[in-house]
């Protein structure tokens, strides 16, 4: 049985009576281990996009390009939702936010 440090990924280990009250967030980590709940973003064939997608978002706002956070964050929200619908691993489509860079630009418009 885990005593600190770590998140087990041993099927006995998430079994065993107790554990999900050794950390608080184990219950919930549980969960999301069981099959068809874990959304692995990593092994995406789409994260290096989503990424970069991300990082461009932060820096438009780091740098005052959006002047706006939440504006930021959903542009990001947005194109990352945009570029999984377009790759079939998402049923929902996207929800256009401002502002976003233009797909043959690099200026976020």
């Amino acid at each position: 049985m885990p005593g600190a440090g770590g998140n087990p990924c041993e099927k006995t280990v998430l079994e065993q009576a107790g554990f999900e009250d050794l950390q608080p967030w184990f219950r919930a980590y549980k969960y999301m281990l069981k099959t068809g709940r874990s959304r692995d973003i990593w092994h995406d064939p789409k994260y290096a996009e989503l990424l970069a997608v991300q990082q461009e978002g932060f820096r438009a706002y780091l740098t005052g390009e959006t002047a706006d956070p939440k504006q930021a964050l959903d542009s990001i929200a947005s194109r990352q939702q945009e570029l999984l619908f377009e790759a079939g691993r998402s049923t929902v489509p996207p929800r256009l936010h401002g502002p976003r860079k233009s797909q043959n630009s690099e200026e976020w418009v």
